[in-house]
């Protein structure tokens, strides 16, 4: 009885070094495809992180369609680009007075 004990104990504990093991390789694998997609990525001049591919492998992985989820990006970027131009030109105010942090620029200091 006793033997039957330590074989399910070693059983068991060859078992989650397997799984460990396994983890371990699984994460290493997704890494080294997140440093090939990242460097190809820079290649191309995508402008997209580590991460946004990171997400884009997950989304893929889930079934997303590569059309559709390029064209969200193409849109986010679009959106933030409008966002960006938008605010930039509201940082004047209409009657033509500049904004605090610009006239404290203009003459010549750092901050209030």
């Amino acid at each position: 009885m006793a033997d039957a004990r330590r074989q399910v104990s070693t059983s068991s504990s060859a078992t989650t070094t397997s799984r460990s093991s396994a983890a371990t390789a699984a994460l290493n694998a997704e890494r080294d495809a997140v440093d090939l997609l990242h460097s190809l990525s820079t290649l191309l001049q995508t402008g997209l992180t580590r991460s946004d591919l990171k997400a884009s492998m997950t989304l893929l992985g889930q079934g997303v369609h590569p059309t559709a989820l390029a064209q969200v990006i193409t849109d986010l970027r679009a959106e933030g680009a409008r966002t960006t131009s938008t605010s930039t030109s509201t940082s004047t105010s209409t009657a033509g007075r500049p904004t605090p942090a610009s006239a404290t620029a203009a003459a010549g200091g750092e901050g209030a």
